[in-house]
């Protein structure tokens, strides 16, 4: 992970950076990934709160900001 921040310890990491001053690819598709990943274990808890309460849509009604969160997800870049 020190190549992401690109420091390490007050000192420039070499090759934190890729020579035209951008993040490395990889690092870039985990940083698009890491929010993906937040959102779907969201929907999972979300999804198995409503399954072990047993109050059907009565589960959504009250929990309505809960299920607003989980849809309103950014969108990637360029998109």
């Amino acid at each position: 992970m020190r190549a992401a921040y690109g420091f390490a310890r007050g000192r420039r990491v070499a090759g934190a950076r890729a020579r035209s001053g951008r993040l490395p690819e990889t690092v870039l598709d985990l940083c698009h990934a890491l929010p993906f990943t937040a959102r779907a274990g969201c929907g999972v808890d979300y999804a198995v709160s409503w399954r072990l309460s047993g109050q059907r849509l009565g589960f959504v009604r009250r929990h309505l900001l809960d299920a607003v969160v989980l849809e309103d997800g950014e969108r990637p870049p360029g998109n």
